[in-house]
């Protein structure tokens, strides 16, 4: 159980996403077999069902996955690495734009807030935590070529 930001004790079930209310504990069914994403469709699904009665359940599922270890070492755990390799934060050299999905960028920011740390702070972190994916990725890729 968790206390969530509108002062509920959220109770988070592994079942598909509904929400009921029991007395002061709202009680979140959340779907984790969405995560990782494995393509755009996917992302572009996720942002279309991400609503205000399912949010919080999504945060702390987002939670669940990250904070373990980190950005950089769970990244993939919400993305998998194909996808990541097609996008960056600003869509910069051709690759796909992040920020043309707001309530996913949200979602995550919400999950991953720490003390005093802004918006701008939260998409530093995103940058870094796509780019270990990357590096992690082509290091990889470098060292099978290696081996051939």
């Amino acid at each position: 159980m968790f206390q969530c930001k509108t002062g509920h004790t959220v109770q988070c079930e592994r079942e598909p996403e509904r929400s009921q209310r029991s007395g002061n504990v709202k009680i979140c069914f959340i779907d984790t077999k969405r995560f990782p994403l494995t393509s755009e469709e996917d992302l572009i699904q996720l942002e279309e069902d991400i609503t205000e009665d399912n949010k919080e359940a999504m945060i702390i599922s987002l939670k669940k996955l990250i904070i373990p270890g980190g950005w950089s070492k769970n990244m993939e755990r919400l993305i998998v690495t194909e996808v990541i390799l097609e996008y960056n934060v600003d869509g910069k050299n051709n690759k796909k734009r992040l920020r043309n999905f707001p309530k996913f960028l949200n979602i995550l920011y919400e999950a991953t807030v720490g003390e005093g740390k802004t918006f701008d702070d939260f998409l530093n972190d995103l940058r870094h935590g796509l780019r270990c994916v990357k590096n992690k990725h082509f290091k990889k890729v470098c060292l099978e070529n290696k081996d051939k």
